[in-house]
């Protein structure tokens, strides 16, 4: 990551909560890079540690010095752009469908909302096209298509959630952000009046991408190893728990376990050294997968 020449400014006294409630509300805050005068839109943490939410570790910058010192390039914003409204056509898409055939069952048929319906169905498609020609000036897609059930959709939505690999330390990390950790070995859910620390929407992404897995349980290799561990999880807990919580321990396995390893593997094309998962560096486990165990 680079670094970034600041301001001589009060340290900050907001908690990160409180800084994102300001940049919601459209805040004035003009970023904190030295000589900058752009309005600031993200929050930079001082010591590159992104689980030190200390006030004083935070500062406001704009989204130009956010991405310069991340390394995230045009292509991922791009994607991000991409990606976002490409969900919010399918959301429309979806809506004035079941509007559609809510009336059909009811006998009464709106025939000037079959235009409608699909003009917004060729503008996901054109959509969908443009997502296929950007993911493919993605270094790293070449090497991520391998893996099956990964469709182009998903690692565009993937790609801008993460932005750059550096940022995170080691795997857990990226489980954290993408809401996947535990908190006295408990998943964690949401609860009146506290603040998750993640956003939902990379925690719907995560079993998105696990549900994609468990469609191809019988050709695809990461589908082959969510296999496995649904029967591992029926075989130990099967008397216990209902099918759907046992398909789900399954499903969290597989994407936590393809998540360290899309990381690893991203990081080793940028010319990185990644840190050893947990496992296999403190508790000493031998039978760890590899990249090549997850492709095709």
């Amino acid at each position: 990551m680079r670094k970034l020449k600041l301001k001589k400014i009060e340290p900050n006294k907001l908690s990160y909560t409180e800084l994102r409630k300001e940049l919601r509300k459209g805040s004035k805050t003009i970023c904190s890079v030295d000589k900058c005068k752009e309005i600031a839109t993200d929050i930079h943490h001082l010591d590159e540690n992104h689980s030190n939410n200390e006030p004083e570790n935070l500062v406001l910058v704009c989204k130009i010095h956010h991405n310069k010192v991340h390394d995230i390039t045009p292509i991922i914003d791009e994607l991000g752009m991409l990606i976002r409204t490409y969900y919010r056509i399918q959301e429309v898409r979806k809506a004035t469908n079941s509007q559609i055939l809510a009336y059909d069952n009811l006998n009464f048929p709106v025939k000037d909302l079959q235009p409608v319906k699909e003009n917004i169905e060729n503008t996901e498609k054109e959509l969908e096209k443009q997502i296929k020609k950007a993911v493919k000036e993605h270094p790293f897609w070449k090497k991520a298509e391998e893996v099956k059930g990964l469709s182009h959709i998903l690692f565009a939505n993937l790609v801008s959630e993460i932005g750059d690999p550096r940022r995170f330390n080691n795997p857990s990390k990226l489980w954290k952000y993408f809401g996947l950790h535990t908190e006295d070995g408990v998943a964690v859910k949401r609860k009146r009046g506290s603040c998750l620390g993640f956003a939902l929407r990379r925690r719907s992404l995560a079993w998105k991408i696990a549900d994609s897995f468990n469609k191809v349980r019988n050709t695809g290799n990461m589908g082959k190893l969510l296999a496995e561990y649904h029967k591992y999880y029926t075989e130990r807990d099967g008397e216990k728990i209902t099918k759907g919580h046992i398909l789900n321990r399954a499903k969290r396995k597989a994407i936590k376990l393809f998540l360290c390893l899309f990381w690893s593997e991203w990081m080793k094309t940028l010319g990185e050294k990644p840190t050893e998962p947990f496992v296999k560096d403190k508790l000493e486990h031998k039978n760890i997968k590899t990249w090549e165990d997850i492709i095709r």
